[in-house]
């Protein structure tokens, strides 16, 4: 596995109670926002789960690139709003990641189920998906406060298959990337 950003590791660890975190001072539920509706159906018995956060600063490469060799299963764009990710704003919003902006990259590499998540940001919120170019992510839209519709899903049939290193998407300017990933017991 390597970095998906060339950006700071701000945090990698495995998780304890289904808790992400804390990350710039919060910790986030898998079964809640964050990773819904993914999360719910991963075996999660016969597996560990770790987590790595990358910041991109506005002078980093702003490429996303797959940590592993990656089948990718589907993709889920949250609108959002796009609070700026640095980590003193982390404390004026509470629940920043599951808040903003983000595409959730959901599947299956050789430890197991992994999901690669770019988080949009204030002025930073574009998120271009290479393989994928009609997805347009900040785009201004009156969205419904249920969160149920605040997501949209596309299923890859058969999945969609990345090597280790190869381009997924980029941002605009920098922001955040998580990688949720499986290891067996």
């Amino acid at each position: 596995m390597v970095s998906p950003v060339d950006g700071t590791l701000l945090r990698f660890g495995e998780m304890k109670n289904k808790k992400l975190g804390p990350i710039k001072g919060m910790e986030y539920s898998l079964e809640e926002q964050f990773l819904y509706p993914f999360f719910k159906n991963w075996n999660q018995d016969d597996f560990r789960l770790f987590y790595g956060v990358f910041y991109l600063a506005p002078g980093d490469y702003h490429h996303i690139h797959s940590p592993m060799d990656f089948n990718l299963a589907q993709r889920c764009h949250f609108k959002g709003d796009l609070f700026p990710v640095v980590p003193w704003f982390s404390k004026l919003a509470p629940s920043l990641f599951t808040r903003n902006e983000r595409v959730v990259l959901e599947g299956v590499w050789e430890g197991g189920r992994a999901c690669i998540v770019p988080v949009g940001a204030l002025n930073v919120g574009s998120i271009k998906l290479a393989f994928e170019p009609e997805l347009e992510t900040s785009r201004w839209t009156t969205f419904a406060l249920d969160f149920e519709s605040r997501h949209m899903t596309k299923k890859f049939s058969g999945g969609k298959q990345f090597q280790k290193g190869q381009e997924l998407g980029e941002f605009k300017l920098g922001s955040t990337v998580v990688v949720v990933f499986q290891v067996p017991n």
